[in-house]
């Protein structure tokens, strides 16, 4: 790593930090962030191969923002984060919560090929577009080697797939189901998914 770049990205990230507590003060002590900084840190922190000052600022931002859902790379982020200070368990975890907020992602970041499910998607962020046009994460970037490497063997595990493979089905469901009780005891079942995860 080169020592400039280094320097550059933590000033960036210190300023994105004061950012941040201004925009607390400036709200009587409730962050409103209208403009997402709270997004930013985490891919500065992994530039420079920081997984240590990454865990620190989720564990912040999980206190901070406790319902934050967050965007599917910033929760790749997250899984990142986890795995590469030996949180297996928790890695998987959030693989999995990763996964569902959008399906195409661990797709776009092996190089696969993908294509469209027929499924019901909640957002925009759960869309193919998301995956193929705005996340920019990739299984060849120099230091993703052993993160790449276990997600992969990941995904092909018998868990992941089952999971995963119900989950698209349950929004299979949801694109044609148009009866409010049925996508209720539909969505249900999602959660019980991840939860149980």
């Amino acid at each position: 790593m080169n020592s400039t770049k280094e320097n550059t990205v933590r000033k960036e990230i210190q300023r994105i930090k004061k950012a941040l507590e201004a925009d607390k003060v400036r709200w009587g002590g409730h962050y409103h962030d209208s403009v997402g900084r709270r997004y930013l840190p985490p891919r500065l922190f992994i530039s420079i191969s920081d997984f240590s000052g990454a865990l620190d600022y989720f564990r912040w931002f999980n206190q901070t923002f406790p319902d934050d859902v967050g965007s599917p790379d910033f929760l790749f982020e997250w899984c990142i984060t986890l795995f590469m200070n030996n949180m297996d368990r928790e890695a998987e975890r959030m693989a999995f919560r990763t996964f569902s907020s959008n399906i195409y992602l661990f797709d776009a970041f092996f190089g696969r090929n993908i294509s469209e499910k027929n499924i019901w998607h909640s957002s925009n962020d759960s869309k193919i577009k998301f995956a193929t046009d705005y996340f920019d994460y990739s299984s060849k970037q120099d230091n993703l080697v052993t993160f790449s490497k276990w997600l992969d063997a990941f995904t092909q595990s018998g868990v992941f797939i089952k999971s995963s493979n119900l989950y698209i089905e349950l929004y299979g469901k949801l694109l044609a189901e148009g009866e409010v009780s049925i996508r209720s005891r539909i969505l249900k079942q999602v959660d019980k998914l991840e939860n149980e995860f």
